[in-house]
């Protein structure tokens, strides 16, 4: 659903902020943030931040959940469509958008060509290939 041009996901309830740590040598726990997947309290794994791995000028990205497809590389772009979670696409090009905050990929699936978000400074929406 889109309201006033902005970017929805799936209506999942708000995760909360994860609490990660790891135990240092003298058994105190020091907490610390991370990037995660949207909808869930588990960090990314580096592999997923940041550009996927292009060979012959192709990519692809799995979506974690559903995704609006945009005409320009900015949320208040016109919806050219959308994407299912768990849908492969075809990946021609990322760049940061007009809020450096946020990746967005340039992507193909069905015939369909539009910009899609991949990850802001808090979410990451898709993963760096498929399967």
């Amino acid at each position: 659903m889109v309201f006033m041009g902005q970017m929805t996901m799936n209506a999942a309830p708000t995760p909360q902020p994860p609490v990660f740590g790891g135990t240092l040598g003298g058994g105190s726990t020091e907490a610390r943030a991370c990037r995660r997947y949207y909808g869930t309290a588990t960090c990314a794994d580096p592999y997923d931040i940041g550009n996927p791995p292009m060979q012959n000028f192709r990519g692809s990205l799995e979506t974690l959940t559903r995704m609006n497809l945009r005409f320009m590389r900015s949320a208040d772009s016109s919806l050219v469509g959308t994407i299912d979670a768990g849908m492969c696409v075809e990946v021609r090009d990322c760049m940061t958008g007009f809020n450096r905050d946020q990746l967005w990929c340039e992507v193909r699936i069905n015939d369909r060509t539009g910009w899609m978000l991949k990850e802001d400074a808090e979410f990451v929406y898709s993963r760096n290939s498929c399967g």
